[in-house]
């Protein structure tokens, strides 16, 4: 009985805290699932909405914005430039992957030590 003292004391918090990540994951997700889904889908049904000047918003279900976003020379070059920041900012931390793998393996003795 002694000594299985240490592996109940030990087991223990680790089940509580698998117990606690699961929670937190099993409320969190939907949470920021609703969080994010029903804003964009709010966008979405506003993007829908017909432009007037002078006027906030005039209900209607028309895809003329999108056409002129997506034929507008001004607005394509902002949607191009985006699109390139975003995957050269995604690509940064990519480039570093190989020489950190290196390092590492460099530290564990498997790699070589010349470049």
């Amino acid at each position: 009985m002694h000594d299985m003292l240490p592996t109940v004391l030990f087991a223990a918090p680790i089940f509580f805290l698998a117990g606690f990540v699961k929670g937190v994951i099993g409320l969190g997700l939907p949470t920021v699932a609703i969080g994010l889904l029903v804003p964009l889908a709010f966008l979405f049904r506003y993007s829908l909405n017909q432009f007037v000047p002078g006027k906030f918003m005039v209900d209607a279900l028309t895809i003329e914005n999108y056409v002129k976003f997506f034929t507008d020379i001004y607005y394509t070059a902002v949607l191009t430039r985006t699109v390139r920041v975003a995957l050269a900012g995604a690509g940064a931390p990519i480039m570093w992957l190989p020489l950190l793998l290196r390092q590492r393996a460099r530290r564990r003795g498997h790699g070589s030590t010349t470049r």
